[in-house]
């Protein structure tokens, strides 16, 4: 057993001798610096809002800069899942319009490669195209002295159907 003690502390040392002389100095790795983009910042839609839109399309902006003056390029990301596919590669301007479906929920980021190979990725940002023709239900209700219930049906174009007020009572 301290044969094998003996042995061990031996090749321990003998490898950290061989570690310790193959560290020279004189031998310096280059280190590289590189600038990248600055976090791309959503300009439009709104994260998370819900957009009324005339037409079949909505511009999708951001904003980000290089800090070394590199050519700029982006990859968009766009779909109506939380993980959106590449949708257009190598966007050079920071719009790009997208055609959207009313009633449907969207997702899109950027994605920007300088040219030393940085990259850099926006978040996940999602937005909702309202269907202008979609019935809204609402139940409104109220406490008083007696319990009222008041039932709306109210199409977002807002012309109101009321139906008739009911009284409940206790």
């Amino acid at each position: 057993m301290k044969r094998k003690l003996i042995f061990f502390v031996m090749i321990l040392s003998l490898t950290g001798l061989f570690t310790m002389q193959s560290c020279n100095e004189d031998e310096k790795s280059p280190v590289y610096e590189y600038g990248s983009f600055t976090d791309p910042v959503l300009l439009a839609p709104a994260d998370g809002g819900f957009l009324n839109v005339t037409g079949t399309t909505v511009d999708l902006k951001w904003e980000s800069t290089d800090s070394d003056g590199d050519p700029q390029s982006w990859d968009v990301y766009f779909g109506d899942n939380s993980e959106p596919d590449l949708f257009k590669t190598g966007q050079t301007t920071q719009s790009v319009t997208v055609n959207v479906t009313p009633g449907t929920e969207y997702f899109w980021r950027v994605e920007t490669v300088d040219a030393k190979g940085v990259i850099t990725t926006s978040p996940t940002w999602s937005f909702e195209v309202v269907n202008p023709a979609a019935t809204m239900h609402m139940d409104l209700s109220w406490e008083t002295l007696r319990q009222i219930k008041l039932l709306l049906l109210l199409p977002q174009l807002i012309q109101p159907v009321m139906r008739p007020m009911q009284v409940l009572t206790h």
